[in-house]
């Protein structure tokens, strides 16, 4: 089955099964936008898959973390991610940056 979403603009897209973000959030101001694509454009069955900075080194994953406890039609989890998994990411563990891994899903 095909569903569909309507944007602000009023075209039509295709919603998704599977949404995927990485280094999405980092202003106060991307949290609403990530959560307004989420909830606008996975399917009913969908998942949502982001790779993102922690609050520590973040702007505005306070602020989303906040808006998907808010959302009672939503279930979702963040882990930090493995230091293994970023191999080749030198700059990043010098920068000491965490990252974490949300999993996000209609209930």
């Amino acid at each position: 089955e095909t569903f569909w979403g309507e944007g602000s603009n009023g075209e039509r897209f295709r919603k998704c099964e599977v949404v995927f973000g990485a280094e999405i959030i980092h202003e106060i101001p991307h949290a609403a936008g990530v959560y307004g694509a989420i909830t606008s454009m996975m399917t009913p069955n969908g998942v949502c898959v982001i790779v993102n900075g922690s609050s520590k080194q973040r702007y505005g994953i306070a602020e989303f973390q906040e808006m998907l406890a808010g959302d009672e039609r939503l279930e979702w989890s963040v882990q930090d991610v493995d230091e293994r998994l970023t191999v080749d990411m030198e700059s990043l563990r010098e920068n000491m940056l965490q990252l974490q891994l949300y999993i996000i899903r209609w209930k």
